[in-house]
């Protein structure tokens, strides 16, 4: 099982490297055009539209429904996010949920950003 999970998570990595890749060519002095909020709406946005296809491809009599606005407050500043919908209302993007919970631990316990890697 452990070893499925280190799979997993190389196959995630690899993934986020292609999108950081793709988002910003092959030059470095293009990372400075890429800011925190951005790359966080943009990491986030992606995966809840994936979570989505995953959950419509297990509901044959549903369909993808658009996208509704959500900010989440971090504290420092705003993410503005699209968070997909379904046309039944039963979709909740689990990524969104697990972000909110770990801001929310992180403004409560007053971590800081070399500290993030330690919140589950």
């Amino acid at each position: 099982m452990k070893e499925e999970e280190e799979e997993r998570i190389g196959k995630l990595k690899a993934s986020l490297e292609s999108l950081i890749e793709d988002y910003l060519g092959k030059d470095i002095n293009n990372y400075q055009k890429l800011g925190v909020k951005e790359f966080i709406e943009l990491v986030m946005e992606t995966l809840m539209k994936s979570e989505r296809k995953i959950f419509l491809s297990e509901e044959e009599d549903n369909k993808a429904n658009g996208y509704y606005g959500r900010t989440l407050n971090t504290g420092s500043f705003k993410i503005d996010l699209n968070v997909p919908r379904d046309r039944k209302g039963k979709f909740r993007p689990k990524a969104l949920l697990q972000v909110c919970h770990a801001l929310s631990k992180m403004l409560f316990y007053r971590y800081s950003v070399r500290s993030i890697s330690h919140i589950s």
